[in-house]
């Protein structure tokens, strides 16, 4: 009975704010109507000076609702942009301890899984749509993954290319390893294992096409690796 009347309370609100909403709008549409069918009523000689002393009414007005919602706007920027730059600091910094890259030490167990709870809703309600799909991998790397740390620095740097993009940094395109190289001695070393990994990846895509018959152009360029003795090499029709 209760969860009945509660219900039938919300419909009549909202009914009576669309009655409002209604309303005001046909009181606004009225009035200008008239407003406009007085204009047209008056003289020629009357009509220029009534139109310019409407305008000097009018452009104030509209100038200052203006300034007030650009200025309004601006401060919703500069609060949010406050809260991202908060939360992408408290990220890397947390990150950087959790993947030990820093001198204080890793993160212990619970100390990341409270890192992890304090960072999820805030990530939520400021972080933007490049920053979670970035954040999303890293975890997914970091999941399927554990032991490649080549793969997880690499993800780490998407993530902090997504925050700076975020943030507003012009230079997004930055190469493989740039962001990496500020607190990582070997960071040539981490990329060409990503490279040599991805590159071993693509030829044993290719290989495998080769052997069920299904060859490209592109395949065919490529050296198939050596067979051994007895092995009949794969057939190329």
């Amino acid at each position: 009975m209760l969860a009945t009347l509660v219900t039938v309370r919300k419909a009549l609100s909202v009914v009576f704010a669309l009655l409002l909403v209604v309303g005001v709008i046909y009181v606004v549409g009225w009035g200008l109507w008239m407003l406009g069918t007085w204009f047209l009523t008056l003289p020629t000689e009357t009509m220029t000076p009534v139109a310019a002393l409407v305008g000097v009414l009018l452009v104030p007005i509209i100038t200052y609702f203006t300034n007030r919602s650009l200025e309004r706007r601006r401060s919703l920027e500069t609060a949010l942009r406050e809260h991202k730059t908060k939360l992408y600091d408290e990220m890397m910094r947390g990150l950087m301890k959790m993947l030990n890259l820093q001198k204080n030490g890793g993160m212990h167990e619970p100390e990341m899984l409270q890192f992890f709870a304090d960072l999820t809703p805030r990530l939520i309600t400021y972080g933007s749509r490049g920053v979670i799909q970035a954040w999303s991998g890293f975890r997914k790397v970091s999941r399927h993954k554990p032991g490649d740390a080549s793969a997880l620095m690499l993800a780490f740097e998407d993530l902090l290319k997504a925050m700076r993009k975020d943030l507003g940094h012009t230079v997004i395109t930055q190469p493989q390893g740039e962001l990496l190289g500020v607190f990582i001695n070997d960071v040539e070393t981490i990329v060409k294992k990503s490279q040599a990994k991805a590159g071993a990846a693509i030829h044993q895509y290719q290989w495998s096409g080769c052997q069920v018959g299904s060859c490209s152009t592109l395949r065919r360029a490529s050296s198939p690796p050596p067979t051994s003795l007895g092995t009949a090499r794969p057939s190329r029709t």
